[in-house]
């Protein structure tokens, strides 16, 4: 038979436990909950829709599917957002508050040169109003961009840098 725990035993248990669970909940360091009358000035969340490919000559799934994680790939990289949804359908339900819908418009390459222009909208997912809406174009002449799943850093990457500039100087970099 064991012996029933004292009432100091109990109380300094019962005060560990809600010292742990409270640590837990308030740590410093973590989240910090914002009641429904404060504003949050932090970051926010962008979902990435598919890209659109509307060039003469398609690059095919693997090659929108290789723009699109090198967009995402900038975007994660400029920490302009809280977090980078990439979706797998215009019509997939997310959590960011800025939805950010590219078009490749145009891709060309001959030998080393190449040339993307990209048209980007993004919008407010709260209330639907585009924030941004813009033609963006890279072009090198000694730079790596290949067909399909190929390497597109070239001038994807020089249409981007405007892009990430635009997006930061609307949503603030953090």
């Amino acid at each position: 038979m064991h012996p029933m725990p004292s009432p100091l035993t109990r109380l300094l248990a019962g005060g560990l436990v809600c010292a742990l669970l409270s640590g837990c909940a308030g740590h410093r360091d973590g989240p910090v909950a914002v009641e429904d009358s404060e504003n949050y000035r932090g970051p926010v969340g962008a979902a990435l829709a598919p890209v659109v490919d509307r060039t003469r000559t398609p690059l095919g799934a693997s090659g929108t599917e290789a723009i699109a994680r090198e967009i995402e790939t900038t975007l994660v990289g400029a920490r302009i957002f809280a977090a980078v949804i990439r979706l797998n359908g215009h019509d997939d339900g997310h959590d960011g508050a800025v939805l950010i819908a590219p078009t490749l418009l145009k891709a060309s390459w001959q030998g080393g040169a190449g040339e993307v222009e990209i048209q980007v909208r993004a919008s407010d997912t709260s209330t639907g109003a585009v924030t941004l809406d813009r033609r963006y174009v890279g072009a090198c002449s000694a730079c790596p961009f290949g067909a399909g799943a190929g390497t597109i850093t070239g001038p994807l990457a020089v249409a981007l840098k405007d892009l990430t500039s635009d997006l930061a100087a609307r949503y603030g970099a953090h």
